[in-house]
């Protein structure tokens, strides 16, 4: 129900463009006309004239727009991630406040099966097509995921913020965030490669 077009110029956006539009006449659909039918310039402003950027597709013009979401991933013009990291972080801290919560509720569940509920309940949020956007983030960013990580490491065993890191993994059996990044992003690669 969603679509998305790749392409590297206005030239060849319309084209893409117009196969789609053939595709609706051809079964009769129609394009739902929403906010969301918009198209992005990735990777800075266009160098090109206004009246190049005007596009339509089955009778409805389509707005230019800085970021949009697709499939759950936030993609923005300057291909920086970092809106995606903030609402992916927002969820991943709210999801992860309730599982405390939870917890705490029904009486406080061992360390070991708090970590299993977070990793099966709070990091897919987080990994949510992350071996494709993860080797792109800035050092910064990177920080982010990890510093979550730690501290919710930090409210599962509810030990003090000088405790290291490092111990707290170990004590818990997890990776770091960012060695379980690099793993999906080699096993995603090397399917890839191997088409």
């Amino acid at each position: 129900d969603d679509i998305v077009l790749l392409a590297r110029s206005p030239a060849e956006l319309r084209i893409a463009l117009q196969v789609v539009d053939a595709h609706l006449i051809k079964w009769r659909l129609r394009l739902n006309p929403s906010p969301k039918s918009a198209w992005m310039m990735v990777g800075g402003t266009p160098s090109f004239p206004d009246h190049l950027h005007q596009f339509h597709c089955n009778g409805h013009w389509l707005q230019q727009c800085k970021h949009c979401k697709c499939l759950g991933v936030t993609i923005t013009d300057d291909t920086t991630w970092g809106k995606h990291i903030d609402q992916a972080l927002i969820k991943a801290k709210r999801a992860f406040g309730s599982l405390l919560a939870v917890a705490n509720a029904e009486g406080l569940a061992p360390p070991r099966a708090l970590c299993k509920l977070c990793v099966a309940l709070v990091r897919p949020i987080i990994e949510c097509s992350g071996e494709v956007w993860f080797p792109l983030l800035s050092q910064t960013l990177r920080s982010r995921l990890e510093r979550f990580q730690t501290n919710s490491l930090r409210s599962i065993i509810c030990v003090p913020q000088r405790f290291p890191a490092v111990s707290l993994r170990l004590e818990l059996g997890m990776q770091s965030a960012t060695a379980r990044f690099k793993e999906l992003s080699l096993r995603f690669f090397t399917r890839t490669a191997a088409f």
